[in-house]
């Protein structure tokens, strides 16, 4: 009896190139799932964080504006007539100064003869450039001041304040000294104060992903004020 020929035979050349070329394609497809999907997974991840930051910065705003005057809200540069109304904008080194009831306890204080707030201090808002991140930082400063408090000037250290009686306020803002401050929102780009009651508050955030994309969020809303 004859034996069957027990080799085995192999691809050919062209079946070779013909596999080669096809797990090429595929591979390259999966490849161009993937980035694709790493991509819109970091830009997903930077909206929700530019609209965290949005956000963290306006439910420390709207408290301080509720419980300050209209009359008392300042700023450098001073309100302005804008396409939008009467505004004050912060881009750099500026900065928009409230009146404030609240101690060093937190408790809003109140005048017991006239039933109205009782200024305990006041509060800046202000841009600043911590490590090449940009922050929108809350500084409060107490004192029996003479409102309204005007800011005469913001430069790179300092924001300069004087209250209607001429007392100065310096405050420093890297430190907050001589008060405290608080970081509201990291990414920041511009806050917006449009006069009125209620006033309109724009928050804008932003940042450049590793791709080099551009992600921006606006937030806005109103706040009505009580004082």
């Amino acid at each position: 009896m004859k034996k069957k020929d027990a080799r085995i035979q192999g691809f050919s050349l062209v079946e070779t190139v013909v596999v080669m070329a096809i797990s090429t394609v595929v591979v390259y497809g999966v490849y161009i799932i993937l980035f694709s999907c790493s991509d819109a997974v970091q830009l997903s991840a930077a909206q929700v964080e530019l609209q965290n930051n949005a956000q963290r910065a306006v439910s420390r705003i709207i408290p301080e504006l509720r419980e300050s005057n209209l009359d008392n809200i300042t700023g450098f540069p001073a309100w302005a007539a804008t396409a939008t109304g009467t505004a004050i904008d912060l881009i750099d080194d500026q900065a928009v100064v409230f009146s404030s009831a609240r101690d060093t306890l937190g408790d809003f204080q109140m005048d017991g003869t006239e039933h109205t707030a009782d200024w305990q201090g006041v509060v800046a808002f202000c841009p600043f450039a911590d490590n090449d991140v940009r922050q929108l930082r809350q500084y409060r400063v107490f004192g029996a001041y003479d409102f309204p408090v005007t800011v005469t000037n913001v430069d790179s250290t300092q924001i300069t304040l004087n209250d209607n009686s001429g007392t100065a306020i310096i405050i420093d803002r890297d430190t907050g000294a001589p008060g405290i401050y608080n970081v509201l929102a990291n990414n920041f780009n511009r806050l917006t104060f449009i006069a009125g009651n209620p006033v309109t508050i724009i928050v804008i955030t932003d940042k450049t992903t590793v791709k080099n994309r551009n992600v921006s969020f606006s937030l806005t809303t109103n706040a009505v004020i009580k004082n």
